[in-house]
């Protein structure tokens, strides 16, 4: 699972607008990144699992935000119609 996605439902449970905004925004800038770890010291041998290092899996995730009605709580706050609007574009 995703760390940032991780944080962003924690953050959920407990109605924190503030961090639950931050760790969904973090999401969609790790979706615009590029998922590339050839030569990475760390994981240059290791093949990883496409499921779940794929730019398709984190922008699942995002949409999953969209209707999860643990995120209800945030509809009505401005950074989250911003984040909505960031991820029609996406799309």
């Amino acid at each position: 699972m995703n760390t940032n996605l991780m944080l962003a439902e924690i953050y959920a449970k407990e109605k924190n607008s503030e961090k639950t905004l931050v760790y969904i925004e973090k999401m969609i800038e790790s979706y615009s990144k590029e998922f590339n770890f050839n030569g990475h010291l760390l994981f240059n041998e290791i093949e990883l699992f496409e499921g779940i290092h794929s730019k398709s899996y984190v922008f699942s995730n995002l949409k999953k935000i969209l209707i999860d009605e643990k995120y209800d709580f945030l509809r009505e706050e401005e950074s989250y119609k911003d984040i909505v609007n960031k991820l029609e574009q996406l799309s």
